[in-house]
């Protein structure tokens, strides 16, 4: 493109070397740490500078409680948790912050995740000059290791004579209290990760911005550096995606068997005993049954499964299927063939399966960028660096990613599986027509390798599959305007699309007819869960709550940290509602969506034919998957992945559509960005919610009280 076409459509044109970018992604650099220096120092430590001003710190003379005792060697012990509390006489001072130092003996901490304990909760109680009685100060999380968790700011009015500190922990724990004090100076506390992450935000704020240069640097043509700065945004989500999956620290370590609660046994390495069955020529697993639950006339009813197997003394294998007395995982097979049995074979061991998401989150970033990338060279030549950038940051927190990274189990491992091989496969048909006019139609081989990758989701989830409707509108033109399929000149491109699905169809079926006796039968309904799966059905009753719940239902939010909770999941719905930990809908989570779904009517009556196709195709698809998901299975946020990302792919191409978003211009442009922006925080923030699984409060404290200490200000 010339300057002047470049300044025609405002794209700011780039040599060669790139040298222009790299300074601009310098500036932001050295911009973004004098942002980040200027936050840490002035606003982060605010409270620091204000205990400048209270004054000389006292020492507080203390006693202590009914419910608290005195032992031998001089910690104090619970004796009752209604009346466990240390009283202070604060002498009618202005009490500004209340400092305590609080340990416990033999308390030692496991691992970076508890390196900020002891964890103990407390209650304030004080009087003020408006309260001569003791009045409650909400709960407050003291952190034994964290220095500024030990100075509590107060807000009370005028000055004070008593203070109390419940200690808000049951009958037998001990504690050693080391002494009190009031109106203490915090320290000063430079604290590199907040520096980092602040630095890290300032710099996105900055490329990112509705005028930054980048939404007027082309894409294409290809050049040195903007391949840098693709890869430098992959490993930034590579970086994060690792960063996520190792917070929750869950590990399903084959070695350890499972974990028996009553009744259930929990074991989340199906796929390390599917490559056993594999390796053995078996297609059942080789887990105990018990015998009760074989005699039991319907062993999918919960409660009777439940109560008969706990008075036998008995268990079962939760979410796995059983029939015919034996049990299967109803989970893909792929993954099992492609890295747990050859792991068997090369090391004799079992693969832990936390590691083998780790692998496929980073593989599904690269995925989804290939895809990303190759929409763009087919269909937007135009677009952007900004642009791609911005779509493949959206695509990264909203697709369902880091739920899936965040609690690495057996549960990610067929929906990553899946997709990877769906976004490569379509990244191959989008990348099948030849554009040159002397050699035109299509790579054979690329048609025959997209529908193969595709046909591979049947052995992942199987409902991926209705992606290959998506064919459609991506060969809309050689279908029904050129005649290059199902015509007899495209014979062989028609063959190149259906014969691989054919020839992966065949063994997946053959699969299932040796486990259920049905070739069409996967093995969900026999699901040993929360509900007998097998007498569920399909009622179209549950339809609208649940599409309330999966795209609209609103998050639960308040003024406590850490500000998002679980939200209240109740239906009208007169029958069984199965849901898990949920915090929202996609809508509220991602709210950016919303720009792009109110901009498709305008843009479908201008679009040409294959445009419509490609949205309506795409609509269609997401809602039979996800009416396939609450009717056949339950809500959960899980699912999101499975048509989050047909949605993103949907408001990007329709938004591209809109006048002036291609050149960043416009207030869809600027309310756009503001939206991904506010995705991106609520994506990351709602992993901090204590209502759900794996919640960081319990699995790695550090880090959940370790944000609420950097963010505490006042």
């Amino acid at each position: 493109m010339t300057p002047i076409e470049c300044a025609r459509n405002n794209i700011e044109p780039v040599s060669h070397d790139g040298s222009s970018i790299l300074q601009k992604i310098l500036r932001y650099f050295a911009i973004s740490l004098m942002i980040a220096m200027a936050l840490e120092i002035l606003v982060f430590n605010f409270p620091f500078w204000e205990s400048l001003l209270f004054g000389n710190a006292k020492e507080v003379d203390w006693s202590l409680g009914p419910g608290l005792e005195i032992q031998d060697d001089r910690t104090i012990k619970v004796v009752d948790p209604e009346t466990a509390y240390i009283e202070f006489d604060a002498d009618g001072c202005r009490v500004e912050n209340l400092y305590l130092d609080i340990a416990v003996p033999g308390w030692t901490s496991s691992s970076w995740r508890t390196s900020t304990g002891p964890y103990l909760a407390i209650k304030v109680l004080a009087t003020d000059e408006a309260n001569s009685s003791f009045f409650e100060l909400p709960s407050y999380n003291y952190c034994g290791g964290m220095e500024s968790s030990k100075y509590l700011r107060l807000h009370l009015s005028g000055v004070s004579h008593k203070m109390r500190v419940l200690i808000q922990e049951e009958s037998g724990f001990s504690f050693d209290f080391r002494g009190a004090s009031i109106n203490a100076m915090r320290p000063f506390c430079f604290e590199l990760i907040r520096f980092g992450i602040v630095a890290l935000l300032a710099c996105a704020l900055l490329a990112f911005r509705p005028s930054s240069s980048l939404y007027r640097t082309r894409l294409f043509p290809i050049r040195p550096v903007v391949i840098g700065c693709i890869v430098a945004l992959m490993t930034v989500e590579m970086a994060g995606s690792v960063v996520v999956s190792r917070l929750s620290g869950v590990v399903d370590n084959p070695a350890n068997g499972p974990t028996i609660s009553g009744p259930v046994a929990f074991d989340f390495n199906q796929y390390n005993h599917l490559a056993d069955a594999f390796l053995s020529g078996k297609v059942s697993l080789d887990l105990p049954v018990s015998a009760v639950l074989s005699d039991m006339e319907n062993p999918y009813d919960t409660s009777a499964r439940a109560q008969e197997l706990s008075q036998a003394g008995e268990y079962y294998y939760l979410d796995y299927a059983f029939y015919n007395g034996h049990y299967y995982s109803y989970f893909g097979a792929l993954p099992a063939l492609v890295a747990f049995v050859p792991f068997k074979l090369l090391t004799g061991r079992d693969l832990r399966t936390d590691q083998v998401v780790l692998a496929l989150g980073v593989i599904f970033i690269c995925a989804f960028n290939a895809l990303l990338y190759c929409l763009a060279k087919r269909y937007r030549q135009d677009v952007s660096l900004g642009l791609f950038a911005l779509s493949s940051v959206s695509f990264f927190v909203a697709s369902g990613l880091l739920y899936l990274v965040f609690l690495p189990q057996i549960y990610s491992v067929p929906i990553l599986s899946g997709l990877i091989v769906v976004f490569l496969g379509l990244s191959c048909w989008i990348s099948a027509e030849r554009l040159d006019g002397d050699h035109g139609g299509f790579k054979k081989s690329y048609l025959i390798l997209g529908s193969f990758l595709i046909a591979l989701s049947l052995g992942c989830r199987p409902q991926y599959v209705l992606v290959s409707l998506l064919a459609f509108p991506i060969f809309w033109n050689a279908i029904f305007r050129e005649r290059l399929f199902f015509s007899k000149k495209g014979v062989g491109n028609t063959a190149s699309v259906i014969a691989p699905f054919i020839l992966v169809a065949i063994p997946v079926m053959l699969y299932n007819g040796m486990r259920f006796e049905s070739v069409f039968d996967f093995g969900a309904a026999y699901n040993l869960t929360g509900s007998d799966m097998t007498s569920r059905g399909i009622d179209l009753s549950r339809s609208l709550p649940a599409l309330f719940q999966y795209l609209v239902q609103p998050l639960s939010i308040c003024a406590r940290y850490p500000y998002v909770f679980g939200v209240d999941m109740a239906v009208d719905f007169q029958g069984y509602w199965f849901y898990e930990p949920y915090l929202g809908g996609l809508l509220p989570i991602a709210p950016f969506l919303l720009v792009g779904l109110a901009c498709i009517p305008p843009v479908f009556s201008k679009s040409k034919q294959g445009q419509k196709a490609a949205i309506i195709f795409s609509l269609i698809v997401a809602s039979v998957i996800l009416f396939a998901d609450f009717q056949i299975a339950s809500i959960t946020m899980r699912y999101f992945s499975d048509f989050s990302w047909l949605l993103i792919l949907l408001v990007f191409g329709v938004l591209l559509q809109t006048p002036g978003f291609v050149e960043g211009k416009g207030v869809i442009f600027r309310i756009t960005v503001a939206l991904i922006g506010l995705t991106i925080l609520l994506g990351f923030w709602i992993l901090l919610s204590p209502d759900r699984y794996g919640a960081l409060v319990s699995t790695c404290p550090s880090v959940f009280y370790g944000v609420a200490q950097m963010l505490c200000l006042v």
